[in-house]
């Protein structure tokens, strides 16, 4: 199978891939994005049996779409001291109440939006 030109498909593609980028007028990203789109259809094509194979070789973005979860954050270990230090600070800034927070907050690991929403009903004594 070849190009118009006699080119075969698979050289057709990476010739007009160094064309692109060699066009000062077309970025990086933009020609990343180029290459992209015209993969995506070229496998769309031969999924609907338009064409018998995609020209685009097949590297390490063959899983389009593939959901990947994000490593989590360590949480540091934060100082008895430090967390001290805060309910201070929040104790003058806010009164009693913001101590008890600050307190709350790090003894429980709750969130500040989870201690917000908490009401007296949901606590040990009620």
């Amino acid at each position: 199978m070849s190009a118009g030109g006699g080119l075969p498909v698979g050289a057709a593609y990476g010739a007009w891939r160094i064309q692109l980028k060699a066009k000062p007028n077309v970025g990086d990203k933009y020609g990343e994005e180029i290459l992209t789109v015209f993969s995506m259809l070229m496998d769309d094509a031969v999924d609907d049996g338009l064409r018998t194979a995609s020209p685009v070789p097949k590297g390490k973005k063959a899983r389009r779409g593939k959901y990947r979860k994000k490593p989590r954050e360590r949480k540091r270990e934060m100082r008895i001291v430090d967390v001290h230090q805060l309910a201070c600070n929040a104790l003058t800034f806010w009164g009693l109440n913001g101590f008890v927070f600050v307190w709350t907050m790090a003894c429980t690991g709750m969130r500040p939006a989870e201690l917000s929403a908490m009401r007296r009903v949901y606590t040990h004594p009620a």
